[in-house]
């Protein structure tokens, strides 16, 4: 393993939905915002392939109060 890999290895999973979240719902000088209702969508869809569950449901929690 290179020093990236060891890097990415202790990576904390909820980052990554925090990085998509923010990446999705956020208007760039390139394309507008997806919206928060398709990037729910999105971490919903892929939750247990690409994103943790858990950090899923809570991130779904805190948008959606449920």
């Amino acid at each position: 393993m290179n020093s990236y890999s060891n890097k990415m290895a202790h990576y904390k999973p909820g980052s990554g939905v925090a990085d998509v979240v923010e990446a999705m719902s956020s208007h760039r000088p390139y394309r507008l915002d997806f919206g928060i209702d398709a990037t729910l969508e999105e971490i919903s869809k892929n939750k247990g392939i690409l994103y943790d569950p858990e950090v899923v449901n809570a991130c779904l929690k805190l948008f959606k109060g449920k």
